[in-house]
């Protein structure tokens, strides 16, 4: 993998990134979650991480903690919203499907309790968590090719140790290969790159208000 960072001007990070986020609804129904609507793209992120560190804990200290099914909506709407047809087959289903919404509200809590509170920066480690997804029915990431849900989920749970895996930032590094964001393969082969490049310019990121790993993420995401 190639590394298509070593010109860029980090102070350009956030007026990049922002400036190719313009399909994003603040007023969607699928940020129902929010009181207070976050108004971009980068507000959303730093939204739903607030308010899955503090969950996550809670749920880890407390048996009886609930994953709240609207703010898992949250995230997939994040996720998806450049992608219409994704929005509507994903998002739409399990906001409208009460059936749908129920059974997946059961099954994620149920992934989510199995979670360690912690994971190491091992990339088998990883990809058992990317895997484990197979066990339950969760809607949007149950196909053992939603690698680029299943590893933005965790990312918001572990955004130290996991990086979403994006067609985009593939394109970035290199990858130009068909479904490149379904493989398993490549997603090993990414995040170890994305540590790397983590490591590589931690003297130019650390002062990012999100872990190295997400403004790595970012600026690839940019610079594809």
């Amino acid at each position: 993998m190639k590394d298509p960072l070593t010109k860029y001007d980090w102070n350009k990070l956030y007026n990049d990134y922002d400036s190719h986020c313009k399909r994003f609804d603040p007023n969607s129904i699928y940020l129902e979650y929010f009181k207070s609507r976050p108004a971009s793209d980068r507000e959303c992120y730093y939204f739903i991480s607030k308010e899955i560190k503090i969950i996550f804990e809670s749920i880890k200290n407390n048996s009886k903690q609930y994953f709240p099914i609207k703010l898992l909506i949250a995230i997939l709407y994040w996720k998806l919203y450049s992608q219409p047809a994704a929005v509507k087959n994903i998002c739409h289903k399990l906001y409208n499907d009460i059936s749908v919404q129920t059974k997946t509200s059961a099954e994620f809590n149920k992934y989510v309790r199995n979670l360690p509170l912690s994971v190491a920066k091992n990339i088998i480690t990883i990809v058992n968590l990317v895997k484990k997804f197979n066990d339950y029915k969760i809607h949007g990431a149950s196909s053992a090719t939603s690698l680029p849900v299943r590893t933005t989920i965790l990312h918001f749970i572990y955004p130290n140790e996991i990086s979403i895996f994006d067609k985009m930032v593939l394109q970035a590094v290199g990858i130009n290969k068909k479904n490149a964001n379904q493989d398993i393969i490549i997603l090993k082969e990414y995040q170890n790159f994305a540590w790397s490049l983590a490591q590589k310019y931690n003297d130019k990121i650390k002062t990012f208000s999100e872990s190295p790993l997400r403004v790595i993420d970012m600026a690839l995401w940019i610079n594809r």
